[in-house]
């Protein structure tokens, strides 16, 4: 913005330049983390959540801006819409559709975004990058963590059991969640639409993101009904990259 008058007064000496505090161009779409994700167009009612950004590095050492989601809510080959699921989003590249009848708890869905053709901005809700947990899991046990859901916005929990497997066909360890008021009946983390949500806690002034809402109204013998089911974030991007071999998933921010 400070080169282009320098260059104009340089060629153009006699002319005034007037300086606006307004932009001449306003993007026509912006999105957030958090928002509504719809995986068929023209069919609101049908969503789930926009995750967090990130991109993805090819072994050329290119790479593409991505978001995350729930494989649920979109997998390989569909088109994410925003705004009323009207504009088209980007294609997901990942995972693959699972068989009728199978349930995938252990992937994330990685979808390519097409901000430019489709004049969309992404509005950041946190300014420094966000770091991916790759710590002991057992160290998180009670610890305090919140996410940004598409249906009930932020909600604030705790994780129960850190190290829970849950058997669904091969054993996957995922995060059990407790809503704040884990002994009121109708509280919950999380609720349908919110699949994609990251869970995120904070190290200090660090933002953390530790895992991905799955499901809620859990139904495991021993744990309130109220708890959320979360896939575990790093295993998840490891499971991409190994799959796609030359290529790496860098999540940076909501």
């Amino acid at each position: 913005d400070k080169m282009i008058p320098f260059e104009f007064k340089q060629r153009f000496p006699v002319i005034h330049i007037i300086q606006t505090e307004d932009p001449l161009f306003k993007y026509h779409h912006s999105i957030t983390g958090g928002d509504k994700l719809h995986p068929f167009r023209h069919t609101a009612s049908s969503y789930g959540t926009l995750g967090m950004f990130g991109s993805v590095s090819q072994r050329d050492g290119s790479s593409k801006t991505c978001c995350i989601s729930s494989p649920h809510v979109i997998s390989y080959g569909q088109t994410a819409y925003i705004s009323g699921a009207t504009v088209p989003l980007g294609k997901c590249i990942w995972p693959p559709i699972v068989e009728k009848n199978c349930i995938n708890v252990e992937d994330i869905s990685v979808i390519y975004l097409d901000l430019v053709d489709k004049n969309i901005e992404i509005r950041n809700m946190f300014e420094k990058q966000i770091t991916l947990f790759k710590g002991d899991r057992t160290d998180l046990r009670r610890r305090k963590v919140y996410k940004f859901g598409a249906t009930t916005s932020k909600t604030i929990g705790f994780i129960g059991d850190p190290e829970f497997v849950l058997t669904i066909g091969d054993p996957i360890s995922v995060f059990l969640i407790e809503p704040e008021d884990v002994d009121d009946h109708s509280s919950r983390f999380s609720q349908p639409g919110d699949s994609g949500a990251i869970v995120f806690t904070k190290f200090g002034q660090n933002v953390v993101a530790l895992s991905m809402i799955f499901g809620g109204d859990v139904t495991l013998e021993g744990f309130a009904k109220n708890n959320s089911i979360a896939v575990d974030l790093q295993q998840a991007i490891q499971r991409f990259e190994d799959h796609n071999e030359g290529q790496s998933l860098q999540l940076n921010t909501l």
